[in-house]
Formats: structure tokens, sequence, C-alpha cells
């Protein structure tokens, strides 16, 4: 897509081998989104992109896609606090029910 850069042309850029540095330019991506309106999304490869204007879509679609992460990190936290607040001294959990 126009004006979007991939992960290989990233890590070319670097000097990186990809995918051995996936995470590295994860990490890079990350950092900058936190200044800069970067959009990308999961569900095509066109890389990422810093919006403008006429990105307005993208952007939708890239703010709508970090909520629903969100939304799903939650879950996750809810059996841990759950856990913090009523430890259970005689119970063990296992990746299968109570052990």
């Amino acid at each position: 897509g126009k004006g979007f850069v991939t992960k290989p042309q990233l890590a070319d850029l670097f000097g990186w081998e990809y995918p051995k540095n996936d995470r590295q330019i994860r990490d890079v991506i990350s950092v900058c989104a936190q200044k800069y309106p970067i959009i990308s999304t999961s569900d095509s490869n066109k890389g990422f992109k810093v919006a403008n204007a006429g990105d307005m879509a993208g952007v939708d679609h890239s703010i709508a896609e970090l909520l629903s992460r969100i939304a799903e990190l939650q879950k996750r936290v809810k059996p841990l606090m759950d856990l913090k607040q009523k430890p259970t001294t005689n119970a063990t959990y296992t990746l299968f029910g109570w052990a």
C-alpha cells in the first residue's frame, strides 16, 4: 500500500536480519507509535504507516483493533486480581483446573 513500510523493509533499513530481529522491529514500532499516529492492522500485511488526515479509515481500524486487544488483556488480568484478593493456601492451580 501507498506509504506503508513492511517489517522486512524496516529490517533492511536498520541493517538487521528478518525475521531474526522481529522483536526489535516491533519494539521500534511500539516506541514510534507512542509519539506518532502509526497505523497497521493485523488483517493485512501492508505494514506500518504514519497516518495523516486522508487515512481516517485506517486510523479507525487501528483504534478498534487496539481497543479490542486492551479488552482481551483486561480479561486476563481479572483471574490474577481475583487470586491476589482471595489467595487460597490449600489450593493450587494447574493449567487444567485444580490440583
